[in-house]
């Protein structure tokens, strides 16, 4: 079979059978091209998709339960690998496990790197969020099974200097749990505590049960509070969507007539014969064009879009982001793409022209070419 694979390359790992000098000596004989001794880096299982394909054929095995034959053992594999797709193929390449193993390595090296460098902390910074995290649990006395949950997350950082101090999980996202994490964690290093920065989401920042006022309260002393409002400018244009076109049904839908309308693939629908709007929308330098993100930048050409009444194919090609409550500006994106997707005149539908008013005189781009 190998000598009629004329344009393949022949590899395997460096396991004792495969190194020895006979089968060196056999392959060289053997085979047009193959990889030697000392070719395939040591230790690394992960680099090749086969070692990789078992693990998927064995978990579509334990899915169908008890094999009853050798028959049916036989075509059960065989329809397992004709199932699996050269996506799912590609995927399988880079073993998770040791990626994992190697992130928690890093961590473990910065934390301690951290723990020996930063002695004398003033302030710390903290932000998380929850993500689904591949635990331990024991299903049975004495047995662990891997399972997948929502944990919290969170990342504490030193000022002034910006450096890594550690990783914290608390038990939820409440105050008090996050809070309980943020004291061990001073206590553990001897922090003496004298300003705390974070968002300002309200369980950070609640006067009486925030996680800012309860270390104040466990520490007995007050505490600089640096709290950094990258978040406030979505309220305004959530609150007044609610109170024009109804409240919010979800985090990502909406109950009136305008809100429904967003949800859609404007992709698939062209672009109508629309009426510019006023706006205050100018155009800004390359440089500084360059540095925002994604949405942002959309926002930016649909304002131009709408302000100049000229919408280009390449702009209408593109989507204008999720609904989210919490990210206003694919929501004051989604707002002016169905301005100049379905034009419906202002003095039929007022509400409308309330709210792109707004966006694109409020939260329109406002810096000039330099």
């Amino acid at each position: 079979m190998l000598k009629n694979m004329s344009r393949a390359i022949f590899q395997q790992d460096g396991a004792p059978a495969h190194t020895a000098n006979m089968t060196q000596n056999w392959l060289r004989s053997n085979l047009k091209s193959f990889w030697a001794k000392g070719t395939w880096p040591a230790n690394s299982p992960d680099l090749s998709p086969i070692e990789n394909i078992w693990s998927i054929l064995k978990d579509d095995l334990d899915s169908i339960g008890e094999i009853k034959d050798i028959k049916m053992l036989e075509n059960r594999l065989k329809t397992a690998w004709s199932n699996i797709s050269p996506e799912e193929e590609d995927s399988q390449i880079i073993d998770r496990n040791k990626l994992r193993r190697s992130r928690f390595s890093v961590r473990k090296e910065l934390a301690n790197e951290a723990h020996e460098t930063i002695n004398d902390i003033s302030a710390i910074y903290f932000d998380g969020r929850k993500d689904q995290t591949r635990v331990l649990v024991e299903r049975e006395v004495g047995h662990l099974h891997q399972d997948t949950v929502n944990e919290e997350h969170y990342t504490v950082l030193s000022e002034p200097g910006n450096q890594y101090v550690a990783h914290i999980t608390p038990s939820s996202g409440k105050a008090k749990d996050i809070a309980r994490e943020l004291t061990d964690l001073c206590r553990e290093r001897n922090l003496n505590l004298m300003a705390v920065g974070t968002d300002g989401a309200r369980v950070n920042t609640g006067i009486y049960n925030g996680c800012i006022r309860l270390l104040e309260l466990e520490f007995t002393k007050p505490l600089h509070w640096f709290i950094y409002q990258l978040h406030a400018n979505e309220l305004p244009l959530r609150h007044l969507i609610q109170i024009i076109d109804r409240k919010t049904s979800g985090p990502n839908s909406f109950k009136g007539v305008i809100g429904k309308e967003l949800n859609c693939d404007f992709t698939c629908k062209p672009i109508a014969a629309y009426r510019p709007l006023c706006g205050k929308t100018q155009l800004i330098d390359c440089d500084i064009l360059k540095n925002l993100n994604k949405d942002q930048k959309y926002l930016y050409n649909i304002s131009h879009a709408v302000q100049n009444g000229i919408c280009s194919s390449e702009l209408a090609s593109m989507q204008p982001g999720p609904i989210h409550h919490g990210r206003w500006t694919t929501l004051a994106n989604r707002l002016l793409r169905s301005y100049i997707l379905r034009y419906i005149p202002h003095l039929n539908y007022p509400d409308l022209s309330i709210l792109l008013s707004i966006i694109m005189h409020q939260f329109g781009l406002e810096s000039r070419v330099t």
